[in-house]
C-alpha cells in the first residue's frame, strides 16, 4: 500500500516523525539516515507524510498526488477567529429563502474534512430542503419523545425515581421538558417547536457500532457550525432529533433512508437568520486547571 521511491528521497525524515502510527522508520546506517516502510499495513490514509514530502518520493496506492490541493498560506488571524467563535449563537428564527445547492456543497465539503478517530472517515451526512418531509419529520420526533419518555415525567413516581437513578439535574431538566411540551400541546403551537421553520436541516449519522461516531459528528457539525457563519447562514443543533433516533431507531431511520444499525449522532437546523447577534454574552466562569 505504501512505499517510498529512494531515488526521490532525500531521508530527511521528516515523514517518519509527522506518521502518527509508526509506519515509517528512520534510522541511522553507517553514520547515514535511512527511511523505510516497516509497517505498510498499518496505515489509515492520514496523507501527512505525503503532505510533508517535499520531493513527492511516497506513493500510496489509495492516495494520489494529484488529488492534494495547495492551499497557500492561511490568512484569518487569530483576534477575526476569536470573534467569529464568540459571536457563535443557536439561532431559532430563519428567513424562509432556501438554502443554495453550491453553499451546501461547500458545507459539506467542510464537514467531511473534519477529524474523525483512527482517521476514520465513516460518517454520512442528509440534507433535507424539502419543506413537506421536514415537518413529517417534526411530527414523527414530537410523536417519538412524547409518548417514549417526556409524557411520564408529569408523574411524581416517575420523577422520583428518575432523581434517584440519574440525579437531581436530570430530572429537573426533563420536568422542564414536560411542562414545555405540555404547554405548546395544549395550546396548540407544537408545530414548528422542533425545528424552527429552518429551511434546511443537515443530518450527520454513522454506524452504531462506531465508538467515536458521537465525537466524529460532533466535530464534523461544528465545521459546519462555522464555516455557515462566514457565509452569512445561522444554525442550531436539533438535540431532539438526536434523542429520538436513539429511542425509536426504526421509525426515524425508516424516515431518512437509514440502515438498521446506523444512528444520528448531529443535526443542525440551516438557513438565514431573521436576527443578528454582533456581540459576545456573559458566560459562567469556568474551573480551569493548569498542571
Amino acid at each position: 500500500m505504501l512505499d517510498i521511491d529512494k531515488e526521490k528521497c532525500t531521508s530527511c525524515g521528516k515523514c517518519a516523525e509527522v506518521c502518527p502510527s509508526g509506519i515509517i522508520e528512520s534510522e541511522r546506517v553507517d553514520k547515514k539516515r535511512v527511511v523505510s516502510v516497516a509497517h505498510p499495513d498499518w496505515c489509515n490514509l492520514c496523507g501527512h507524510c505525503m503532505a510533508v514530502c517535499a520531493p513527492r518520493a511516497i506513493t500510496n496506492d489509495l492516495l494520489s498526488y494529484d488529488d492534494f490541493e495547495e492551499l497557500g498560506e492561511l490568512d484569518v488571524s487569530a483576534d477575526s477567529m476569536k470573534r467569529l467563535l464568540l459571536a457563535r449563537r443557536s439561532v431559532r428564527r430563519y428567513k424562509p429563502e432556501p438554502v443554495p445547492d453550491d453553499t451546501v456543497a461547500e458545507l459539506i465539503e467542510v464537514a467531511t474534512h473534519a477529524g474523525t478517530g483512527g482517521n476514520n472517515q465513516s460518517i454520512g451526512f442528509i440534507v433535507i430542503r424539502d419543506a413537506a418531509v421536514i415537518q413529517q419529520l417534526e411530527d414523527a420526533v414530537l410523536d417519538v419523545l412524547w409518548n417514549t419518555g417526556v409524557k411520564f415525567m408529569g408523574n411524581k413516581t416517575v420523577m422520583s425515581a428518575l432523581r434517584l437513578v440519574a440525579g437531581s439535574g436530570t430530572a429537573e431538566q426533563m420536568s422542564r421538558y414536560y411542562t414545555m411540551f405540555k404547554t405548546m400541546m395544549d395550546a396548540g403551537q407544537l408545530r414548528g417547536s422542533m425545528f424552527r421553520n429552518a429551511p434546511a436541516l443537515v443530518v450527520a449519522y454513522d454506524k452504531k457500532s462506531n465508538r467515536m461516531a458521537a465525537l466524529d459528528c460532533a466535530i464534523a457539525m461544528r465545521n459546519v457550525e462555522v464555516m455557515a457563519m462566514t457565509m452569512g447562514l445561522g444554525t442550531c443543533w436539533s438535540g431532539f432529533l438526536v434523542g429520538a433516533d436513539k429511542m425509536r431507531p426504526r421509525r426515524i431511520n425508516g424516515m431518512l433512508g437509514l440502515a438498521g444499525d446506523e444512528r444520528i449522532h448531529g443535526a443542525l437546523m440551516l438557513g438565514y437568520p431573521k436576527y443578528t447577534y454582533n456581540v459576545k454574552l456573559p458566560r459562567k466562569a469556568r474551573k480551569v486547571t493548569m498542571l
